[in-house]
């Protein structure tokens, strides 16, 4: 019996709704070695590149289906067992389009067992014009032993194009959790109703089309944690200068002849400590400038919290 075509291609859709990949990934020195368990339900895809040397067993996660549309629900399931290592990251940037349809969700659980490394480093999310989107992040780490480092990063349109977001539903919510107790809940919430005044205000994103961040824990010590922030810091003031007065950073703050050209593309960065966990947000109003930052500051922190090589990996480099 044949299909109607209208049929198929709506079984087609349906299949790349709700995908989702599970991956548990035990102690070895390569990924296809040290993999348990892998479920991968359409569209995501794991990959096994060759890492460089001294990198931590890596998977790259790629999707075959071209975006994110209107009720999609997507997700990562990744276990990392005791004692083991993983770099985790997806192969391109992923495109949230336009939808009249319901909000479209991703959903990620990282559990990192004791002992256990695990890096999460992301590429960019693009958010277009009059898209809907949600995504939780949760990270559960079993004891003070385990260390991880995960990082997100979004871009309101194709700036490069000239395209800009007028209005959106968009969340981003981070959750991370050690030995059982909740110690870091962020989220970044805009509603479609408040979407343009929001990006509009000088009081919020005053224009501002790039938001990225990124989390890590390692070591529990105070000094430890402290001495990584004042790193970040220093690998900040090298990389853009020295930080101006609060109130005048970005351009949608400073009016008259005080106004810094270089303020709306500049980043605004803010790097401080959450209950032993490093917390790194930023934003501005050139996103490959914000991605040059978050990738020097990223390097830093993998380096000092996970001993990984100070270098971004080749596949991530290009």
């Amino acid at each position: 019996m044949q299909i109607p075509k209208d049929d198929a291609a709506r079984a087609r859709r349906a299949a790349l709704d709700h995908g989702r990949l599970t991956l548990v990934m035990g102690p070895a020195p390569t990924a296809r070695r040290g993999l348990r368990d892998l479920v991968q339900q359409v569209p995501y895809r794991a990959l096994f590149p060759h890492a460089d040397p001294g990198e931590p067993p890596m998977v790259v996660v790629t999707s075959t289906s071209g975006g994110i549309v209107g009720g999609d629900r997507l997700g990562l399931d990744v276990t990392v067992e005791d004692g083991a290592r993983l770099l985790l990251m997806p192969q391109a940037a992923e495109r949230v389009y336009r939808t009249t349809g319901p909000v479209s969700t991703v959903d990620n659980l990282f559990r990192v067992g004791s002992g256990a490394r695990f890096e999460w480093l992301p590429q960019e999310t693009i958010i277009y014009d009059q898209a809907r989107f949600e995504r939780r992040t949760r990270l559960v780490l079993a004891d003070q032993t385990s260390r991880a480092l995960i990082g997100e990063m979004l871009v309101l349109g194709r700036t490069a194009h000239g395209e800009s977001v007028r209005s959106a539903r968009l969340r981003d919510a981070w959750a991370v959790e050690r030995a059982g107790r909740l110690v870091l809940a962020d989220a970044f919430d805009l509603a479609e109703e408040d979407f343009a005044a929001a990006i509009a205000s000088p009081s919020a994103l005053g224009g501002m089309t790039a938001i990225a961040g990124f989390c890590g824990i390692g070591s529990p010590g105070e000094a430890a944690g402290q001495a990584l922030r004042d790193r970040l810091r220093q690998e900040l003031e090298d990389a853009e200068g020295p930080e101006p007065a609060f109130g005048t950073k970005h351009a949608s703050n400073v009016t008259g002849s005080a106004a810094d050209p270089d303020a709306l593309t500049r980043p605004i960065v803010g790097i401080g400590l959450v209950d032993g966990c490093l917390v790194v947000r930023m934003a501005g109003g050139d996103a490959a400038r914000l991605k040059r930052v978050f990738d020097r500051l990223w390097v830093v922190a993998r380096s000092e919290l996970l001993h990984h090589p100070p270098r971004l990996p080749r596949i991530r480099r290009g």
